[in-house]
């Protein structure tokens, strides 16, 4: 199992914590906001890729001059030194209290007693820190030991291709909701079409008043920018899978997934059979494991040379059998 490793990262007054955040990212895919003022970053696996740990260290302190940062195997040991310790001291005992993140009252209350260290207070028993002074001492410590967890929620980077809209007052009226729908449906197909590209999921995220998030999840058999299908699906699934609650304070529209769409010129004759908008009806009513297509697999049994995949609109070629050339004698 590999080890653990964690980098803190601390800026005076960061004018967005959560943009330098999604920066950071740049360098590990997990990082945390770590507020008023640091991002925490799991580097377990990554720095290798920029010459270790104070390689990685390096091109930091290059692009933020002015930041304090630290490496330790926990999270609250890195950040007790990042903001407490001396450069090239990775020893957490020596660090004062504050390290810990203990609140003033119990610091105060330690330090009559003569404990001013990190290593002084975890020479006290546990259980007679506990009954003395509460559990968070106690806890803070095991932490910055590595004895018990932490909970670090590390963020994820947005959609490129998504669209929001807040609301000034909550919204519970269906026929509000299925505007809204419509709205963000036809600003995401028009960037879609800009960029040439088509959606082949998409995500609609209902941002309730008590703080829950349900969501409608839709398919395509092709990649789709179809803004009257797509409103068309969404308010079909609104009633059945939202409950709008005390009410719903945003909407957003995410394409976590899309492929290129050219355009195509209109032709004045007959127009070939557009089997994707039936089958996009299909796949989001009847759901992906009841309609499916076969494709080839390569096998030399015929019971095995086929696979049931996802479904397209355009069916996969059968691979043309391969003849060796004869040899003539």
């Amino acid at each position: 199992m590999q080890k653990r490793r964690f980098l803190s990262l601390a800026c005076a007054g960061p004018d967005d914590l959560a943009a330098l955040a999604l920066w950071c990212q740049a360098f590990t895919p997990l990082t945390a906001l770590d507020p008023p003022d640091g991002v925490m970053l799991d580097i377990a696996g990554c720095a290798h890729l920029f010459g270790g740990e104070t390689g990685l260290l390096a091109r930091l302190a290059a692009r933020l001059p002015n930041a304090r940062m630290a490496v330790a195997d926990t999270a609250a040991a890195a950040w007790g030194l990042a903001r407490y310790g001396k450069p090239g001291s990775p020893d957490i005992l020596l660090l004062p209290l504050a390290a810990l993140r203990l609140a003033p009252e119990p610091i105060a209350r330690l330090r009559r007693i003569g404990i001013r260290t990190i290593g002084q207070l975890a020479r006290l028993p546990r259980a007679g820190l506990v009954a003395g002074y509460g559990q968070a001492p106690a806890l803070r410590l095991a932490q910055a030991l590595g004895e018990a967890p932490e909970v670090i929620r590390f963020i994820t980077a947005p959609p490129e291709w998504r669209e929001a809209e807040p609301f000034m007052e909550p919204l519970w009226l269906p026929a509000q909701l299925q505007a809204a729908l419509t709205k963000l449906a036809a600003r995401l197909c028009a960037r879609l079409t800009a960029a040439t590209l088509g959606a082949t999921a998409l995500t609609a995220r209902f941002y309730r008043v008590d703080r829950a998030c349900p969501a409608i999840h839709l398919a395509f058999a092709a990649p789709c920018r179809d803004e009257a299908q797509i409103a068309k699906l969404l308010i079909e699934k609104l009633a059945q899978e939202i409950d709008p609650g005390f009410g719903i304070e945003a909407v957003a529209l995410e394409a976590p997934l899309t492929e290129p769409l050219a355009l195509v010129q209109q032709d004045m004759g007959a127009k070939p059979p557009d089997y994707a908008r039936p089958l996009n009806t299909l796949l989001n009513r009847l759901g992906s494991t009841r309609i499916w297509r076969v494709a080839p697999h390569a096998s030399h049994i015929p019971e095995f040379a086929t696979e049931r995949v996802t479904v397209k609109a355009q069916p996969v070629a059968w691979p043309k059998p391969h003849h060796p050339a004869r040899c003539v004698y």
